[in-house]
């Protein structure tokens, strides 16, 4: 689940693929070579976020599933739902490398590792400068 840990809950959407049947109802801005049967699609651009309108209209494809809802499970996966269902429009509608891109500013354990590179510079100039002195004397 890429750097998140939902809970069975959150592991059971993504298992039965409803992000991916929530993203088959958008299209690309612009794009008209894609024609969808069976319903209209609304367009988004690459900067869309995903709003309380679309958290609102996944939790009802969530809760018509055969996935027994469970609300505090919802909260508590709130972030990973919100950077799925981004990640799998992105991912349809703009390409792998766009919805990584975007993906990686949402994603807790990378956002986790970039904020120990401070750390790691600071401890590799602190092994230089010890270094630099031993070889001064």
């Amino acid at each position: 689940m890429d750097g998140f840990n939902p809970t069975r809950f959150g592991r059971s959407i993504a298992a039965r693929n409803l992000f991916d049947t929530y993203a088959q109802q958008f299209s690309r801005r612009g794009d008209t070579r894609i024609s969808r049967t069976g319903g209209q699609t609304r367009e988004l651009d690459p900067s869309f976020e995903v709003n309380d309108a679309m958290l609102a209209e996944f939790k009802a494809v969530v809760q018509k599933s055969p996935i027994p809802f469970d609300e505090a499970s919802w909260q508590k996966d709130l972030d990973f739902i919100k950077a799925m269902i981004h990640r799998e429009i992105d991912m349809d509608l703009f390409g792998v490398a766009v919805a990584y891109q975007n993906l990686a500013k949402r994603d807790p354990q990378l956002q986790f590792a970039l904020g120990l590179f401070p750390e790691a510079q600071q401890l590799l100039d602190t092994g230089r400068q010890a270094q630099g002195r031993r070889a001064a004397k």
